[in-house]
């Protein structure tokens, strides 16, 4: 860099090209989606959430529909609760897949969010409540 700055890039996802010899770059966007993302990115602060929130967080893609998930784990008071938000998740969020919601450490992540759930909170009584929600499922058709 000429001026002796830094330069750094964060690509998530969708398609990237990298021109190293390129004078300047433009990127335009068409439609209010991507300023309608961003005015909802910006009036959720994710450093106002708690540790546990924030876990959660780095799996939800519209961060807008957080707060929904957040409030709807706080109510949860039984297994088949939690596996539904884990069903609402799934269809909902691009980032979570069936693989993940029976994931351990996502479970947890979950149930760090319920402080409802007193009894069968134990992972593998979840992860069968899950199993059992997945099951449920009607297959999409490819």
């Amino acid at each position: 860099m000429e001026d002796g700055k830094q330069i750094v890039f964060n690509i998530y996802g969708g398609s990237q090209q990298i021109n190293p010899t390129a004078a300047t770059a433009i990127q335009n966007y068409y439609g209010d989606q991507f300023a309608a993302e961003k005015l909802r990115e910006e009036s959720l602060n994710l450093s106002d959430l708690t540790p546990e929130a924030q876990a959660l967080a780095v799996h939800i893609s519209h961060v807008g529909n957080l707060t929904l998930y957040i409030a709807q784990l706080a109510q949860c008071e039984s297994a088949s609760a939690l596996a539904d938000v884990a069903m609402l998740l799934l269809e909902q969020e691009d980032k979570v897949t069936a693989e993940l919601v029976v994931k351990a450490a996502f479970i947890k992540k979950l149930l760090a969010l319920c402080p409802r759930l007193t009894k069968g909170n134990t992972i593998d009584n979840l992860r069968a409540a899950i199993n059992n929600a997945l099951a449920k499922r009607p297959r999409k058709r490819t």
